[in-house]
Order: structure tokens, then sequence, then C-alpha cells
């Protein structure tokens, strides 16, 4: 079954964007998905460099609503495949451009951008950290009444060093409220990092996309193929049972 993702996007105003991501089941991240967000990415920095916008521009992303599959990671159908037929620059290159949308998310594109999320459903690994990555995530939880602030310092499903998340703001909801979380994201200050606080910020995005390659390759070099197979697999049903 062929894949195809969607990104669709909406301005909100003149200083937001709504951005719903609908890729085909099973929710993970696939090659096409990733090249699609960093096309906007690019263009977003293009229309800064060519027309500067005054104040800061909001982008506000989250799964598309109709479809509730949980999000669930790296595209390991792929990456098996690939490593099978002994393509590993083709999973370097996977590996490396999903990180690179994951770190320019996380500073913003270095630009006047914040970028906030909201989070639905159930998400793991990577896909989970593309949207806590956000300046701004809002997580559901049918346990609370209303939007209240948490910390995610106890969480112990993340996937960077906790100094990453420590400067990015995070709210459980129950019910949408877009008044509200309009409000608190206009009242939050974009945080600016200078040259050197964004190196070390890339260097720590860099150690971690390396050890992924290395724990991705140590399966291919070490006959121990039968797990990628196994999670490819598993994914696949996933498709078989979705459709």
């Amino acid at each position: 079954m062929a894949r195809i993702e969607l990104l669709a996007h909406r301005e909100v105003g003149i200083n937001g964007m709504e951005i719903a991501l609908k890729p085909n089941v099973p929710f993970i991240i696939t090659p096409t998905l990733v090249r699609k967000i960093r096309i906007l990415q690019d263009k977003m920095a293009q229309k800064y460099f060519q027309t500067p916008w005054e104040g800061v521009f909001y982008m506000v992303w989250h799964m598309e609503v109709s479809n509730l599959v949980h999000w669930k990671g790296l595209d390991y159908s792929y990456i098996y495949q690939l490593l099978l037929t002994h393509q590993g620059t083709k999973v370097e290159k996977y590996i490396d451009d999903i990180f690179d949308v994951l770190f320019l998310t996380y500073v913003g594109l270095a630009l006047p951008i914040l970028n906030c999320s909201i989070i639905d459903r159930k998400t793991t690994g990577l896909s989970r950290e593309f949207f806590l990555l956000n300046k701004i995530s809002f997580i559901h939880d049918d346990s609370i009444e209303d939007i209240v602030p948490i910390n995610m310092n106890s969480d112990q499903l993340l996937v960077f060093p906790k100094e990453i998340y420590a400067q990015n703001r995070y709210f459980l909801f129950k019910e949408m409220d877009y008044t509200k979380m309009r409000a608190l994201i206009e009242s939050i200050d974009l945080p600016v990092l200078d040259e050197e606080a964004l190196a070390i910020k890339q260097k720590i995005f860099e150690d971690m996309k390396k050890l992924t390659l290395e724990t991705l390759f140590h399966y291919a070099n070490d006959n121990k193929m039968k797990i990628l197979k196994r999670l490819a697999g598993m994914q696949q049903c996933q498709v078989q049972i979705a459709c």
C-alpha cells in the first residue's frame, strides 16, 4: 500500500499559521512527511528574509482530527528494507532529515517564530518529540478539568536530556478552549538563543542523531536484523488493521 502524506496548513490572521499533519496510516514519520515539513520550514525562512514581519509569528502544529491513529514513530519498514538491500546512505539521509526538522522546530528556525503543538492522542519516540520540542505544548488529559501547567522533568519517556525541555512550556487540557490557549500562547515571551547557546543545543541534537544511527546500524551489523524486521512487521499489521 502506498503511503501518501499530506501537510495541510492555513494562515491565521497575519501573524500565525495552523498546520495539520495528515499522513496515511499508520501514523509514522515517513521520509515524505519529513520532506514536506522541511519544505514548509524553508518557505517560512524565505518569507521572513524577503519581507521580515514585525513581532512573533506563531506556528501551531497538530494531528489531523479525523485520523485518530496513534503517532507511532520511525518508519521501520522503510529502514528495514534499506538495510536489507545495503542502502545505508539512505538510512543516514532519513535520520539526518528527521533531526534537522526536530532542531529547526526547537529553535524556531532561529527566527522570530514560536512553534506550538496540540497533542490529542498517544505518541511515542521521535514522533512525540516533534511535538514536545515546540516551545509550547498542549497535551490532552481527560483527568483534569481546566488547562493546567505541568513540569516534564518527571517524564521518563523523554528522548533528549532534560535541559532541552527546560525553557519550553507544557499544559494539560481536557477540552479544546482556543480562547484560553491563544491567550496563553500570546502571553509567553519568545526566548532568544545567542550563537553560543545555539551551538550547544545543536551539539546535543547532533549527538542524539549519531546515537540513533549507531543503534540502527548495530542491528544491521550484529545479526540483529530480526528486531527491525519485527518492528516493520508490526507496522504493516497496523496498516492492515487501520484499513
